[in-house]
C-alpha cells in the first residue's frame, strides 16, 4: 500500500505546492470552462486547472489519458479509455473540442463516455479540467467533471511548427502545425500521424502476432472570418483515426478494431456592446468503432454515435464587478449498431435533450460569489433541475478560501436503453451531490493548495452477472489532494498528493480501479546546457473487480526528459518513460507496455 513513500510525499508535499504536476504557469490564463464565459483563472471560484500543450509535446502517449492521471485528482484505470475525475466513473466526464461535444453512446465497451483513443495529442494547444459535478452548466454530460480541450487559434499569432519523434518498439510520429491571420480572414490546421509496433498485451495467451500494434491519425482545420469589428464566424472540422489490435480471448489471431471520428461546428461570437456579448454554435461529432473478427469475418462490434447541438450563451456585465449569463441547448443523440457474432441483433437510438441554465456572479470586496441552475428535459425521463453555488474569500492577499456545492445528473446512454438483449426502457438517470473545500496560499515563489470533497452518487448504472443493464444502488467518494510547487535555487519543483476514499455505498466495497493514494510530482532544472525534467507518479493498490477479489499492486514510475535548443529555430527532446522499466498491472491480465524511449524534434519555422 506504498506504506515506503506515503509519509515522504506527504512531508514533501506540506512543504512545497500549487499548480499541476504536467505545466506551470506564471501568468493568469483567461479561461471559459468553469463558467462558460471567460473569465481570468485567478478569479474562478471551482476546482479548475490548465495544462498548456508544451507539457505534452514529445512524450509518446497513446492517448491524452496516460498524462492526464498526472495531474490532481485525476486517474487512469483500466485502459487509457478510462478517466476517473475525484473517482467518478469514467463515463460521467463531458469532453469537448473547441466546444464540440465527444462522446460514446456505447454500452458494450465503456458504458459510455468520450473516445480517448480519437483525441490526439498533437491537436491540443491547452486543457481545461473542472473537477466536480458540472451539470448545472453542461446538463447531462457533467455530472462528474469536464475536460476541454483547445486548438491553437490563429488569432493568436503566426505558428508553424513539425513536431517528429522516433523511440523504442518502432514508435514513430509526426505532426504539421500551421497557423497566422490574413486581413480579416485566421486559420489554424493540424495534420498528424502516430505509429507504435506495440508489445505483447497476453504473454499468457498464445496468439498472433505476438505484439499489438496501434495507429493514429489526425487532421483538423479551422477558418475564421473577422465579419466586422463585432461579429467573428469560425468553421472547424476534425477527421480522426485510429487502429488497434487486441488479443481475443481465446487467443489465435489477434482482433483489430478500426475507430473514426468526424466532427463539424460553425460558431459566431457577437459583441452587441460593451455590456453584451452573445456565442452561438452547432456542432456535430460522429464516432464509429468496427472490430471485425479475423476467424469469423463477421463484426464483434460496428458502433456509430452521433452527437448534433445547438448551443446559445448571452453574457451581460452588469456592473465591473458582476455578471450575468444565460443560456439554450438543444441537443439530439443518434446510436446504432449493427448485428455482430456475439448473437447480438442490431439496435438503434435517439433522444433529445433542451436545456436552460441561468448564472450570476459578483465580487464584493474580499468576497466572491458564483451562482447556476440548470433545467434540463431529455426525452423518454422526467425534467431534471440541478444547480452549483460557489463562495470566495480572500483572507488576505496570498491566501484564498473557496467553498462550493453541486448537483449532477447523467441520463442512460442508449445502448444500454434500447440494446434488445441487455437493455432496459426503465432505467432512470444517475444523480450526484457534492460539496468541496479549497484553501489556496500563492506568495513569492512559493504556492500551496488544499481540497477537501466528497460526493454521493445515487442510481447508479451497472450491468449484472448477465450482462443486463440495471440501477444499482449508491456510491459515496471523499478525498482530499494537496498540491504545490516552489523554486529552491535553479530548481523548480511541484508535487501533487490525493487521498480517495471510493466506496459502494450498498456493499462497502471499493470501486474497482480508484487508487486510494495517488502521487505526481515533478522536478525540473538546467543543467549542462539542456533543461532536464524528472517526473514521479505513484499509485497504491486498487482493486480489479466490483466484488474487490483481484488486487492490483501499487507501483512507482520515474519518467526523466531533457530538452536542449538546437538553433534558434528548432529544439531536440529527449525522454524515457518508466526509466527502470517497473512492471505495471492496470488491469488483471493484462500486460504493462514497459520503459518507453523516445526522441523529438521540434522545427519552428
Amino acid at each position: 500500500m506504498m506504506n515506503t513513500w506515503t509519509p515522504v510525499a506527504a512531508a514533501v508535499t506540506l512543504a512545497c505546492a500549487g499548480a499541476s504536476a504536467l505545466a506551470q504557469t506564471t501568468l493568469d490564463p483567461i479561461v471559459v470552462t468553469a463558467t462558460r464565459i471567460e473569465q481570468p483563472l485567478s478569479e474562478v471560484l471551482a476546482d479548475l486547472s490548465v495544462t498548456e500543450s508544451d507539457a505534452l509535446v514529445g512524450t509518446g502517449a497513446a492517448t491524452l489519458g496516460e498524462r492526464l492521471q498526472m495531474l490532481p485528482g485525476i486517474e487512469s484505470g483500466g485502459s487509457s479509455d478510462k478517466i476517473f475525475i475525484r473517482g467518478a466513473e469514467a463515463r460521467m466526464t463531458a469532453v469537448y473540442i473547441d466546444g464540440i461535444r465527444v462522446d460514446r453512446q456505447d454500452g458494450y465497451v465503456t458504458g459510455g463516455g468520450a473516445p480517448w483513443s480519437l483525441i490526439s495529442v498533437g491537436q491540443v494547444d491547452r486543457i481545461e479540467i473542472l473537477r466536480g459535478a458540472s451539470s448545472s452548466q453542461y446538463g447531462s454530460d457533467g455530472m462528474g467533471g469536464v475536460v476541454q480541450l483547445f486548438a491553437y487559434d490563429g488569432r493568436d499569432g503566426e505558428k508553424s511548427t513539425v513536431t517528429a519523434g522516433l523511440g523504442n518498439r518502432a514508435d514513430r510520429f509526426i505532426h504539421l502545425l500551421k497557423a497566422g491571420q490574413v486581413d480579416h480572414v485566421d486559420y489554424s490546421f493540424s495534420l498528424g500521424r502516430h505509429t507504435n509496433d506495440g508489445y505483447n498485451t497476453k504473454p499468457s495467451v498464445a496468439h498472433t502476432p505476438e505484439t499489438e500494434n496501434w495507429t493514429r491519425n489526425q487532421l483538423s482545420a479551422n477558418v475564421g472570418f473577422q465579419l466586422n469589428a463585432n461579429h467573428h464566424l469560425a468553421f472547424k472540422t476534425i477527421q480522426n483515426s485510429s487502429t488497434d489490435r487486441e488479443v481475443q480471448w481465446n487467443g489465435g489471431e489477434d482482433m483489430k478494431t478500426v475507430g473514426k471520428l468526424n466532427a463539424y461546428s460553425l460558431k459566431l461570437d457577437s459583441a452587441w456592446s460593451e455590456q453584451w456579448q452573445t456565442h452561438v454554435q452547432w456542432s456535430e461529432s460522429k464516432s464509429h468503432f468496427r472490430q471485425p473478427n479475423p476467424t469469423t469475418l463477421l463484426d464483434d462490434k460496428n458502433h456509430f454515435t452521433k452527437l448534433t447541438s445547438l448551443r446559445v450563451d448571452n453574457q451581460w456585465t452588469l456592473s465591473s464587478n458582476q455578471q450575468a449569463t444565460w443560456g439554450l441547448e438543444h441537443i439530439e443523440d443518434t446510436f446504432a449498431a449493427e448485428a455482430d457474432d456475439w448473437y447480438n441483433p442490431a439496435q438503434g437510438g435517439r433522444r433529445t435533450q433542451t436545456g436552460m441554465n441561468l448564472g450570476w456572479g459578483a465580487r464584493m470586496g474580499v468576497q466572491s460569489v458564483h451562482i447556476s441552475a440548470r433545467h434540463d428535459d431529455v426525452s423518454g425521463f422526467n425534467a431534471t433541475s440541478t444547480y452549483g453555488a460557489n463562495y470566495g474569500l480572500q483572507v488576505s492577499p496570498a491566501l484564498k478560501l473557496m467553498l462550493g456545492v453541486t448537483t449532477g445528473f447523467r441520463a442512460p446512454n442508449l445502448s444500454q436503453i434500447y440494446d434488445p438483449n441487455y437493455g432496459d426502457l426503465n432505467l432512470r438517470p444517475e444523480t450526484s451531490k457534492g460539496m468541496e473545500g479549497r484553501l489556496q496560499y500563492q506568495g513569492d515563489g512559493f504556492a500551496l493548495g488544499a481540497t477537501i470533497y466528497q460526493s454521493k452518487y445515487r442510481e447508479l448504472i451497472s450491468a449484472d452477472a448477465n450482462f443486463n443493464w440495471y440501477n444499482v444502488g449508491r456510491a459515496r467518494v471523499k478525498g482530499i489532494n494537496v498540491n504545490g510547487s516552489t523554486a529552491v535555487g535553479a530548481a523548480n519543483i511541484g508535487v501533487n498528493l490525493d487521498y480517495t476514499d471510493a466506496i459502494n455505498s450498498d456493499t462497502l466495497k471499493r470501486l474497482n480501479y480508484r487508487s486510494p493514494r495517488k502521487l505526481s510530482a515533478f522536478a525540473y532544472m538546467p543543467i549542462m546546457g539542456w533543461q532536464a525534467r524528472a517526473e514521479i507518479l505513484a499509485k497504491s493498490s486498487r482493486w480489479d473487480d466490483a466484488a474487490n477479489t483481484r488486487l492490483l499492486a501499487g507501483f512507482t514510475l520515474l519518467n526523466v526528459e531533457l530538452k536542449k535548443a538546437i538553433s534558434p529555430n528548432s529544439e531536440l527532446r529527449l525522454r524515457a518513460d518508466n526509466l527502470f522499466d517497473r512492471t505495471i498491472v492496470e488491469v488483471d491480465g493484462l500486460a504493462s507496455p514497459g520503459r518507453r524511449l523516445l526522441a523529438t524534434m521540434v522545427w519552428n519555422w
